[in-house]
């Protein structure tokens, strides 16, 4: 991992990064919650696969309730249960406006968007990842 250290971000995303600490403030959690296409991509491995629940995240976030929360999400239904729940705790909350439907992909959200997130939750001062996703491990 130490080869990540070595990673620059470009300019515009580095902007959005530092937007979303501010925002954030000192202290925060994150988590990555990843729903749209990481199922369709282990199906061959179902066994293996064990989504983390929104429950594993929420005893996560319940534990840490003196923070600000950052939700990496590639679903904007995701996206809109954390902010039911947590209120104003979750901020610098990325607007997921694609679907599927638009381009017949699964994913929701942009690469760039990804990285953004990657970024973001590095600085956290806790994270719970999303169970067999790469940007998790």
């Amino acid at each position: 991992v130490a080869q990540f250290a070595e990673l620059r971000p470009r300019t515009e995303v580095q902007t959005a990064v530092l937007t979303n600490l501010s925002a954030l403030g000192r202290t925060f959690v994150a988590v990555h919650v990843r729903r749209t296409d990481l199922a369709i991509h282990l199906l061959e491995d179902l066994a293996i696969y064990q989504a983390t629940s929104d429950s594993d995240y929420y005893r996560f976030l319940d534990a840490h309730v003196a923070f600000s929360i950052y939700v990496a999400a590639d679903s904007a239904a995701s996206q809109a249960r954390f902010v039911e729940r947590y209120g104003e705790r979750v901020r610098a909350l990325p607007h997921i406006s694609h679907t599927a439907a638009q381009d017949g992909t699964l994913r929701h959200t942009t690469l760039r968007a990804a990285v953004v997130d990657l970024f973001t939750c590095v600085e956290a001062s806790a994270f719970k990842g999303a169970r067999t996703s790469t940007f998790s491990d």
